[in-house]
């Protein structure tokens, strides 16, 4: 990072009301925010961002001050290696339902492919629909759920938070 940009991050930490670059306190104000707002998927979204070289770093700063237990570094490396080739492979067909789907403009398409992964497992399954509620709601008569605290998925062979969750049931979307 040269002199400038890091006189840009020092702004930026200032005006969002964090310490400054050198200051011990960054670090626990980060775990406050990773505690805060999502836990294993916001700290592999850091990570991601880290340059490759400091993040073992930057992962054992943090570790001990997570109010949960973060997996081995190894496993947050191979998930942004995974979404980073998913982003990758947008060439390739995508097979669901015995199709194959190819990424195109909106304008083109003739059907929408919904890949849901579940956030407690990483389990994921493709629906296919005309629209994207018609895909959810194939998701949702399979037995996904959305938490509604969370904002996230949650496959049928997980167990569900109860009285926050989106059922088929119930056809809210």
């Amino acid at each position: 990072m040269d002199a400038k940009e890091r006189r840009e991050l020092e702004n930026q930490l200032v005006v969002m009301g964090m310490a400054r670059l050198n200051d011990p306190e960054l670090i626990q104000q980060f775990a406050v925010i990773i505690n805060t707002y999502g836990g294993h998927d916001f700290f592999e979204g850091l990570l991601g961002e880290c340059e490759s070289a400091k993040r073992t770093e930057m992962y054992e700063a943090l570790r001990p001050h997570l109010n949960f237990n973060p997996w081995p570094l190894d496993t947050y490396i191979e998930h942004i290696k995974a979404r980073a080739s998913m982003f990758a492979s947008r060439d390739e067909p995508v097979m669901a339902e015995g199709q194959k789907f190819m990424f195109t403009t909106p304008s083109d398409a003739n059907a929408v492919l919904v890949t849901l992964t579940c956030y407690k497992c990483t389990r994921q399954e493709h629906f296919v629909g005309a629209t994207p509620a018609d895909a959810a709601i194939k998701a949702r008569s399979a037995g996904w759920i959305r938490d509604l605290v969370k904002q996230k998925e949650i496959c049928p062979k997980c167990p569900a938070p109860f009285g926050n969750t989106m059922h088929a049931t119930n056809r809210v979307l």
